[in-house]
């Protein structure tokens, strides 16, 4: 079992940091998949990677060309979003496709809002960080060593032999993760919440932990720093290559299923590249470096490590986020007009506005 195998089933069976001690980006990047130049080895990121939006269907190839879309010229002051009285710190880890749902944590515990209003937090025991949620409301998370789900005003605990974490929610209701088994982690997928954990294979054995999921059960997931496609063609989905050195480490990554964007290390120097599963990577501007969500149509939220700062990228056009150089954005909506995350205090959620 590697450094990072053992780092990942400690915080399963660990104790939330207490209120008031959560250091965010190291939240977030447990939680989704995300910040800060850790590598993706099996276990390391936890949730780091979930699918900041989840999409219905699984897209192999680069898309045909479609009409321009309505972007988002700019974002308003963020608001921040309720909290019980008494409570200090709060984050959104991820959101459904509409952002209306925005999945995270409120000091140590599961925490849903659904437009804006605080739908529940969960009582001690429970779940301590939601990590994906869909566009029927069902969320998934983590806690006490256990993969939990949460719909309708009922906590359910997925059925797995061992320490478990649940990532992604697909919109029908499937559920990835990763799960301990025989010493190391392993990725899992559960086909209902009432289902028990089925492993996926891996090459040569090797840990790994499933990050997103298709309607159609294709699923995707991370080995040692490389995205792994279950499904059709089963197989390692991209070789990134990049100023001269070849097959390079994802420090941090999202995916939305057709698109990753992420972060790598080259001629030790940080990079931020996006590429289509199955294509070459392309080197995304340093405002955006470390990217922390991604939609379905491919717009990019992140920041640059240096300067700080939240920044969408629609296209190749860069649009700033209200909130000093500690937002951090974890979800987008597909439309683009509302945005989740944390602007340095506490979970936010942003407007932006629509232009046709």
């Amino acid at each position: 079992m590697s450094d990072n195998d053992i780092r990942l089933l400690q915080r399963l069976a660990g104790e939330p940091a207490g209120p008031g001690r959560v250091d965010v980006r190291q939240a977030v990047s447990e939680g989704r998949r995300r910040l800060r130049r850790r590598k993706l080895a099996a276990g390391a990121a936890l949730a780091v990677l979930v699918a900041a939006v989840p999409v219905s269907a699984a897209v192999w190839s680069r898309p045909a060309p479609s009409a321009p879309a309505s972007r988002p010229d700019s974002c308003e002051p963020g608001v921040k979003l309720p909290m019980p009285v008494g409570s200090k710190k709060s984050f959104v880890v991820a959101g459904d496709r509409s952002a209306r749902y925005l999945a995270g944590e409120i000091d140590g515990r599961a925490a849903l809002w659904h437009d804006g209003t605080l739908e529940v937090v969960a009582e001690p025991g429970g779940p301590t960080r939601f990590t994906a949620v869909n566009s029927a409301g069902l969320a998934v998370g983590v806690g006490k060593g256990k993969a939990w789900t949460y719909a309708a005003g009922t906590f359910t605990q997925l059925a797995s032999p061992t320490a478990a974490l649940a990532t992604a929610v697909s919109e029908n209701g499937i559920v990835v993760g990763a799960r301990e088994q025989d010493n190391k982690v392993v990725p899992a997928v559960w086909d209902s919440i009432e289902a028990t954990a089925r492993d996926l294979p891996t090459r040569n054995g090797e840990s790994g932990q499933a990050v997103w999921v298709s309607d159609e059960g294709i699923v995707l997931g991370l080995i040692r720093g490389t995205y792994y496609r279950w499904g059709p063609s089963a197989g390692y989905t991209n070789e990134i290559d990049l100023d001269g050195e070849k097959n390079l480490s994802l420090d941090t990554a999202v995916t939305n299923g057709q698109m990753i964007a992420g972060s790598v290390t080259v001629n030790g120097k940080e990079a931020g590249i996006r590429a289509y599963l199955l294509s070459d990577a392309q080197r995304l501007p340093d405002d955006v470096m470390e990217p922390t969500a991604i939609n379905s149509r491919n717009w990019i939220a992140g920041s640059d490590p240096l300067a700080g700062g939240a920044k969408l990228l629609v296209g190749d056009t860069l649009i700033a986020v209200p909130g000093g150089g500690r937002a951090v954005i974890t979800a987008i909506a597909t439309d683009g007009g509302t945005l989740g995350g944390y602007d340095g205090e506490a979970a936010t959620t942003w407007r932006c506005q629509i232009t046709g």
